[in-house]
């Protein structure tokens, strides 16, 4: 808060309460906390927490199940380079573009 709100002159109250109210919404609602697992304190306030940490869980399976895939390919591409000009040619075969 210092760094936002006290660095900065206001001449009338109502600038000063409305760079609090700003402050406030920015920390509660859109400012993760890592002691909060990264989530905001509104989303634990109303309930979403767990919600927000299985989609989190699940989109990073996915990610790691493609990154798995993409990584057994390009070392089987670079084993044997013919396999790679193979599965073009199938591709091809099967109507898809490359």
């Amino acid at each position: 808060m210092k760094n936002v709100v006290k660095l900065d002159n206001y001449y009338c109250p109502e600038e000063l309460n409305a760079a609090l109210t700003s402050f406030v919404n920015y920390y509660n609602h859109e400012r993760y906390h890592e002691s909060l697992d990264n989530v905001t304190p509104a989303d634990v306030y109303f309930g979403k927490r767990e919600q927000i940490l299985k989609r989190r869980e699940k989109i990073k399976l996915q990610n790691m199940r493609y990154r798995r895939a993409l990584y057994f390919t390009e070392k089987l591409n670079y084993i044997n380079p013919t396999l790679k000009n193979l599965n073009n040619l199938s591709n091809l075969n099967q109507g898809n573009t490359l």
